[in-house]
């Protein structure tokens, strides 16, 4: 399954349960972005991951939130 339909379809499951979910939403469309939408979500790999987590700048508060974001995502997935 496509990685954008996968993302869609979570942030419309959590939301059904009430959550508001704005910033892990915005947190996955970037995550999808730098993948690639397109890209099969069994293709993506444990370096690109780490690559979207750790960026370019020096770990922060910031990281364990996108961190969340994509464990609860995997979780799902």
């Amino acid at each position: 399954m496509r990685l954008d339909a996968v993302i869609t379809k979570y942030t419309t499951y959590r939301k059904a349960f009430g959550e508001r979910f704005h910033t892990n939403a915005q947190i996955l469309k970037s995550f999808c972005r730098a993948i690639g939408g397109e890209t099969e979500i069994t293709d993506i790999l444990p370096e690109q991951v780490n690559n979207f987590l750790n960026g370019t700048r020096p770990i922060t508060a910031s990281w364990h939130v996108r961190y969340d974001a994509l464990h609860g995502f995997y979780r799902y997935a």
